[in-house]
């Protein structure tokens, strides 16, 4: 059986030349870093692909919602050691008031206290985080507390 030079020429260069379209798409997938340039070059790893990417942006929005949760909880939990301070002090002068060898200005002096501890208790209340009130509920961009301190 004799072959052809013809053909041999021919698949010769049918060889050569699919190994330049190869050697072409390795080039450019050294040179771009990607795989492929069009999702019809490969259809199952652009779906793939563009899965991958749904789920980094979906883990980077958990990232970052858990990392605001983080910061109001932290501001929340400051904001209560305050007011537990400030609930103390306010005990500790009641139960100092409710000795009966004070004077009037002395009871009135620690009653100027808690007026001032009340102040700060609202303060403490109407706490913001970000711009929005931490202990209003839902609506966060309106004040949990009004001032409106007893007079003495």
């Amino acid at each position: 059986m004799r072959i052809a030079t013809d053909s041999i020429y021919s698949n010769v260069l049918r060889n050569v030349q699919k190994n330049q379209i190869g050697l072409d798409r390795l080039n450019q997938q050294i040179s771009s870093g990607l795989q492929f340039r069009f999702p019809h070059e490969e259809p199952v790893k652009a779906v793939q692909s563009m899965q991958l990417r749904t789920d980094i942006l979906r883990l980077k929005k958990f990232n970052d919602n858990i990392t605001d949760a983080r910061s109001i909880m932290e501001a929340t939990d400051s904001a209560l050691k305050s007011s537990v301070d400030l609930i103390h002090r306010a005990r500790e002068l009641a139960i100092q008031a409710a000795n009966g060898v004070l004077t009037e200005s002395e009871r009135s002096l620690i009653a100027l206290e808690i007026n001032q501890l009340l102040e700060e208790m609202v303060q403490v209340g109407n706490s913001e985080f970000n711009g929005k009130f931490v202990f209003s509920g839902s609506e966060t961009l309106d004040e949990t507390f009004n001032e409106n301190p007893f007079e003495v």
